[in-house]
């Protein structure tokens, strides 16, 4: 794919070895310096260092300028192209759940993720496959190398449904949470859920590479392998700044257990303590209320809450707790010896703890914004006094 240029390294290499560096250094920082975040470090110092098998990998394929043995270039590089490329998609995934799940462990079924490593490995090995087969086309006859488009379309393809996965159980935690927690930073969330698009439009790039290759081949393909080459670059230190300041700050959740026996679960007898705790306790007024802590104050298992929630009053505990909360926040803006309070003091007596949270409830839910629904309720009281 690559035109070999007649320097060792061109700046296309520069930036490969550039990010390799860092992989690496990251990887060690995870392996051995930093102790803070268990499981998910060590998955993460993985995924980085399949990072680094994929990118050498390629600069060695594509630069043969570079000096290694001429046995290692053509036998040993094919097994090590798989397995960096086929495990990347894997070890993303898992590093997403470490830190989304509680105490998340590694299980014995996990390895099914690599099944489609061992397959790639079988096809180099059955087909005796060389570094040479590696290449959309022999340099030798310029001819279509079959071995290498099947690879390509498959470790392409691999990598993008295992980043398509891995946002797709980045918004299935988004509303775990939803139903776990009544207040909650979407920051890590947002960040999460754009470095995971950015693996599916990093590596589905990767796929349309092979496809252009494929297809037509020339410069144009070497020009948009490059810039994948930057992409991936990019990524790579977006990750570690995620990673670094925002990975240790997510909430985990359990996973949904669903509840099919209606007659195992005392319906009413909890909505109606469920209400009861909030019109008497207001507990919704705390500000980091959860559902563990709510359901405790009520004596009702926290599975039992959520199935109630989610299956008989068709909302989320977030939801929920937060409706009530405006629901006060409407009543103290009416009240007028709530005059001298301002906006801010008023979310905060409602339970409310974030500025931008409050104003997208109210406005959802109500219709319009917090200063204008007491305005109106200002002048509707003026009215009456008339």
């Amino acid at each position: 794919m690559s035109v070999i240029d007649a320097r060792i390294f061109n700046l296309n290499d520069i930036c490969f070895i550039i990010t390799i560096i860092e992989c690496l250094i990251l990887a060690f920082y995870r392996f051995f310096l930093d102790k803070s975040q268990g499981l998910q470090r060590f998955i993460f110092g993985a995924f980085l260092l399949a990072i680094v098998i994929e990118i050498l990998t390629k600069l060695l394929i594509w630069n043969e300028l570079v000096p290694i043995s001429t046995g290692v270039r053509q036998y040993l590089l094919p097994y090590l192209f798989v397995i960096g490329h086929l495990t990347r998609g894997p070890l993303f995934l898992l590093y997403v759940y470490s830190i989304t799940q509680t105490q998340y462990r590694i299980k014995i079924s996990d390895s099914l993720h690599f099944i489609p490593m061992a397959v790639g490995l079988f096809i180099v090995f059955l087909n005796s496959a060389t570094t040479q087969d590696l290449k959309m086309y022999s340099e030798v006859t310029l001819q279509k190398s079959y071995i290498s488009t099947v690879m390509w379309y498959f470790v392409t393809t691999v990598s993008m449904g295992y980043a398509l996965f891995s946002l797709f159980s980045v918004r299935r935690y988004y509303a775990q949470l939803k139903a776990n927690y009544s207040t909650f930073s979407t920051v890590e969330i947002n960040w999460l859920t754009i470095i995971s698009f950015c693996f599916i439009l990093c590596w589905s790039w990767s796929f349309i590479v092979v496809v252009v290759a494929d297809l037509w081949g020339g410069i144009f393909a070497d020009n948009i392998g490059k810039m994948y080459n930057y992409i991936i670059f990019f990524l790579i230190n977006s990750l570690f700044i995620y990673s670094l300041f925002h990975s240790h700050k997510m909430l985990t959740c359990q996973p949904f257990i669903k509840k099919n026996n209606d007659k195992a679960i005392e319906c009413e007898k909890i909505i109606n303590k469920i209400n009861k705790i909030i019109i008497e306790e207001k507990i919704h007024l705390e500000p980091n209320i959860n559902i563990e802590e709510f359901s405790k104050k009520i004596a009702v298992s926290a599975k039992d809450v959520s199935y109630i929630l989610n299956k008989k009053l068709n909302t989320s505990f977030f939801e929920f707790i937060n409706y009530h909360r405006i629901e006060e926040a409407k009543s103290l803006l009416k009240d007028s010896t709530m005059k001298n309070k301002n906006i801010l003091d008023i979310l905060l007596m409602s339970g409310f703890n974030n500025k931008s949270s409050f104003h997208r409830f109210f406005n959802r839910l109500v219709g319009v914004s917090p200063s204008e629904y007491r305005k109106v309720n200002s002048d509707n009281d003026k009215h009456v006094g008339r």
